[in-house]
């Protein structure tokens, strides 16, 4: 008779908690290989699927989900006159935190430019948004239903459809929303917030005794449209050009990072060096799978045509 078969024999018992020991041991390597590629798949989610090859982000700062980036909304323009770029969006993301039936819910907003790059990719339910305000897609996991209210803000917004699988990088689910309404929940002042900005703008101007009156009031003026604009983004993405004719491309969660330009809000960058910035980018990754820039092109070569 075989020595192995007679030891287990033998020692059954010993044999039994053996085989118990390895099982738990190949179901809690299986349960950890699981939760690292499920929270892999949630973090990489968004970016899978938008369908850009670019994202411009503020300078220094880590992109629109580590890091708090923002840019001047008409960027877009500038980024989408770089030869090579087919078109450029503006998107929008915050987390928002909300009550429903006294219980909290977690939401991961993205605003997105209506017929724009972004939105969500799959609605399972009801369809999607096609007015400029109050509509909202939100996930099914959030646990709304179509024809629900949802107070964001100062207003409330009507859910019109469902989407399935949108987790935000963190795990919450996703709700979409157009970009203006994306802007005025995140960037726009409060009623008291607004009244006391203004009183104070007020209050630094008039002290200004150097100033004529009419300078005076139009600098004041100029100073309040300034406090007050709400036209910005978070990101700005873009897809670029496929002179093989291939269209569309899908970002792989290989985590390979994916390029980020310089966004100069404000610091009167010559538009000729920005878009030196962006070709650079779209450039630096030759041998990604989204490249689509033709390779005999350089950096100081490429340029805006504007009409």
């Amino acid at each position: 008779m075989n020595l192995a078969t007679r030891d287990i024999r033998r020692h059954k018992t010993r044999f039994l908690l053996t085989c118990v020991g390895l099982g738990l041991l190949l179901t809690v390597v299986m349960a950890m290989s699981g939760i690292y590629r499920g929270l892999i798949g949630d973090a990489t989610k968004v970016v899978e699927t938008t369908p850009a090859q670019i994202w411009v982000v503020q300078k220094d700062t880590r992109g629109p989900f580590a890091e708090s980036s923002r840019l001047p909304e008409d960027i877009e323009y500038s980024i989408a006159a770089v030869e090579g770029v087919r078109r450029a969006s503006p998107l929008s993301f915050q987390y928002v935190q909300i009550s429903r039936g006294g219980k909290a819910i977690r939401l991961f907003l993205i605003g997105y430019k209506l017929g724009g790059i972004g939105g969500p990719r799959v609605i399972v339910a009801g369809r999607g948004i096609t007015k400029k305000h109050y509509e909202i897609v939100a996930d099914r996991k959030s646990g709304y239903v179509i024809g629900d209210t949802i107070r964001l803000g100062l207003e409330d917004y009507t859910v019109v459809g469902l989407t399935q699988g949108m987790p935000s990088p963190s795990g919450d689910p996703a709700a979409f929303v157009s970009l203006a309404d994306a802007q005025v929940i995140q960037f726009q002042l409060d009623n008291d917030a607004i009244r006391n900005n203004r009183e104070r703008v007020v209050a630094t101007y008039s002290q200004l005794a150097s100033m004529s009156p009419f300078m005076r009031e139009k600098a004041t003026a100029k100073a309040l449209a300034a406090g007050e604009n709400s036209h910005f983004a978070n990101a700005i993405v873009a897809e670029l050009d496929d002179p093989s004719g291939h269209r569309g491309c899908e970002l792989r969660p290989s985590l390979e990072p994916l390029p980020s330009v310089l966004g100069r809000p404000g610091t009167g960058a010559s538009s000729q060096r920005f878009h030196r910035e962006i070709a650079e980018a779209a450039l630096a990754v030759p041998n990604h799978p989204c490249h689509r820039l033709r390779g005999d092109y350089r950096a100081d070569h490429l340029h805006a045509h504007h009409g």
